[in-house]
């Protein structure tokens, strides 16, 4: 079973958690890293560098302005206007979100294939414990599983980590 982890949006706090992200993840499972992310922070590049073994793919970008990326810019604004009064959705953040899925989807194209499962997770997450064995994904179905269990405690509460089987990868990241 292959198994490569997704690291996008911002490398936050990664120099507090890596060591707990390859003892935990990355060499738990054996798994390949790609690597997408926002150039958002000073030591960025420094950061980047912390990823020094079993990476496949390694890119970080400027964030671009979303009315210059999405050709359907005016229309996404429109659908996402009905959400303005819910008190925790931005329209800027969540489109930077799409934005750096939508670059992942791009890179993970050529590579869907060649993996089992993908767990995407918050780099800012405090990793306490392994996730679950492999052998327990032998006899899953494909699909978007959440992890809920408290395996990651992340500054102010649960990060987010998702196994996706090959057969949704791609559907998760562009959706």
């Amino acid at each position: 079973m292959k198994i490569a982890l997704l690291v996008m949006f911002e490398l936050r706090y990664i120099k507090e958690n890596i060591s707990d992200i390859y003892k935990y993840l990355i060499d738990y499972y054996q798994a390949d890293v790609f690597i997408c992310v926002q150039n958002q922070f000073e030591d960025d590049k420094q950061n980047m560098s912390l990823f020094h073994k079993n990476v496949v793919h390694k890119e970080m970008y400027k964030k671009p302005a979303p009315s210059s990326y999405l050709s359907n810019y005016n229309n996404v604004i429109s659908q996402a206007n009905k959400y303005k009064d819910h008190k925790t959705f931005h329209i800027p953040q969540v489109l930077q979100i799409f934005i750096n899925m939508d670059k992942m989807a791009k890179i993970i194209q050529k590579y869907k294939d060649q993996y089992d499962y993908f767990i995407t997770s918050r780099v800012d997450s405090k990793f306490l414990f392994p996730f679950p064995p492999k052998d327990l994904f032998r006899n899953t179905p494909a699909g978007t599983y959440e992890i809920k269990a408290n395996y990651c405690k992340r500054w102010g509460g649960i990060g987010n980590r998702f196994l996706i089987s090959r057969e949704y990868i791609m559907n998760y990241l562009e959706s």
